[in-house]
């Protein structure tokens, strides 16, 4: 599985490239102002500084990524990325943190997405910005203090939180059911 690892010139770029590697996934690094290459079976938008908006140059890309159906996991900015480009707010977070543990609840459809029995998960966050959801109740959005944490379609996948870093319990949970995403 040919995976592109879009590069926001961010420091855990390259341990979430370690897991997708142990996830099986034959992995490529790329800056975010390269041209994107639509060779790939997967494409990871990675997390990086600044405000999504900063990034409107690579949107057309994404939106063409999308208008193709190719598979698309977003981590941190990529989430917000992603977000944007469907037209979520994005605020200020009333949580904001670097570096804190979170303990998330799981619905069914995130514990059957997951395959796992688990009522929480616990993850490491690093951002100031939220994205806020459209519809509250929508079994497709994980939420915690009314804040998107994770979304998911048929071919996106989206986390707000960082599943590679050490904070994050079991990291494998997010990074293992790619190859069934895919």
């Amino acid at each position: 599985m040919k995976t592109i690892l879009i590069d926001f010139e961010d420091s855990f770029t390259f341990n979430i490239a370690s897991h997708l590697k142990k996830a099986g996934l034959q992995v490529t690094v790329e800056n975010w102002q390269k041209k994107i290459n639509h060779d790939y079976d997967l494409y990871v938008l990675g997390p990086g500084p600044g405000h999504p908006r900063d990034y409107q140059k690579i949107f057309s890309e994404i939106k063409d990524l999308r208008s193709i159906e190719k598979k698309i996991l977003g981590i941190c900015l990529g989430h917000q990325i992603l977000a944007l480009i469907d037209e979520y707010e994005i605020v200020s977070s009333k949580n904001k943190c670097h570096g804190q543990q979170e303990k998330i609840h799981l619905n069914q459809t995130w514990k059957n997405f997951f395959n796992t029995d688990q009522d929480h998960i616990i993850v490491q966050r690093y951002n100031s910005l939220a994205v806020i959801p459209k519809v509250i109740n929508d079994e497709d959005i994980l939420l915690s203090h009314n804040e998107v944490m994770a979304r998911k379609t048929k071919n996106l996948i989206s986390y707000q939180f960082h599943p590679e870093s050490i904070g994050t319990i079991n990291p494998q949970l997010f990074f293992n059911h790619l190859r069934n995403f895919l």
